[in-house]
């Protein structure tokens, strides 16, 4: 994907997650259960069912589901982006166990192999989908194509005919 330039101006390549992707954890007594919106091998985002984390929270043992993959990490609260109505998106950077940025072994390449599997399958949706649309536009081109053959042959068919009545009669 770098060598097509996939990753746009990001350092890593991040993938959107289903609905079946969620994070939970515990943090001062409060338990939090949210949404994850989408992952990368450096950050992640979610959107809580209810309650908020102050900007910078360290947090613990978290827990991730990404499409039935479970991850048990750490991480610290980067960024919260307020989206109105629909709430207040969370981006969350990783935490290694010694406290450096990124994934622990185990769960890089869980997340790395979770990742590639999740744009995969959105690139190979959207190409069906490209696929099928081109198929149908081919489809409806050569029945255009076929219609004004048709109303060509049916044209000269026409000429022919008026040529050969104008031929009949002036030899009356």
């Amino acid at each position: 994907m770098k060598a097509n330039q996939a990753q746009g101006r990001r350092k890593t390549i991040r993938a959107v997650c289903s609905g079946a992707s969620e994070v939970s954890f515990e943090k001062d007594g409060r338990y939090f259960r949210g949404k994850i919106c989408d992952i990368s091998l450096n950050h992640f985002s979610c959107m809580f069912y209810e309650g908020e984390l102050p900007l910078y929270s360290r947090v613990q043992g978290m827990m991730l589901v990404i499409d039935g993959v479970h991850i048990q990490t750490n991480a610290v609260l980067l960024i919260q982006r307020e989206l109105g109505e629909d709430g207040v998106l969370n981006v969350f950077v990783f935490n290694k166990n010694d406290g450096s940025l990124g994934l622990d072994g185990d769960n890089f390449i869980k997340v790395s192999e979770k990742v590639y599997q999740l744009i995969s399958n959105k690139t190979e949706e959207m190409l069906h989908r490209m696929f099928v649309t081109a198929g149908k536009e081919l489809e409806e081109s050569r029945a255009a194509e076929k219609l004004k053959q048709q109303a060509i042959q049916s044209a000269k068919d026409r000429a022919e005919k008026i040529a050969k009545n104008e031929q009949g009669g002036s030899e009356d």
